[in-house]
């Protein structure tokens, strides 16, 4: 369904240092820049399967949005529209304001 990790077998070459489920690439770049590869499968779990938005998934991984929307399309994994992602923010806040409804009564 996904296409495959573009990055697995130059993971060990050009100075790329691992941070878990991220690659860093900082060598033979400009001075205070750097290029972070999200594996494929950190992608699917935290925005598919947990839909968690871009921003908290580049919070997780330590890099910027932009960086987790190229890893996304790199993968091929489909990005949300407004409406969705609205949708699922709506829906969490709902059931949070519900959870803590029930709590404050006992």
């Amino acid at each position: 369904m996904y296409k495959e990790s573009l990055y697995d077998e130059r993971e060990e070459k050009n100075g790329k240092r691992s941070k878990g489920e991220t690659q860093i690439q900082t060598q033979g770049r400009p001075e205070g820049t750097r290029r972070v590869f999200i594996k494929k499968e950190a992608l699917i779990e935290l925005y598919v399967d947990k839909q968690l938005p871009m921003r908290r998934v580049a919070e997780i991984h330590n890099c910027s949005i932009i960086s987790v929307r190229r890893a996304m399309r790199e993968f091929g994994i489909p990005i949300r529209s407004i409406r969705e992602a609205m949708r699922i923010a709506t829906t969490r806040r709902y059931e949070y304001e519900r959870q803590s409804r029930y709590r404050r009564k006992e």
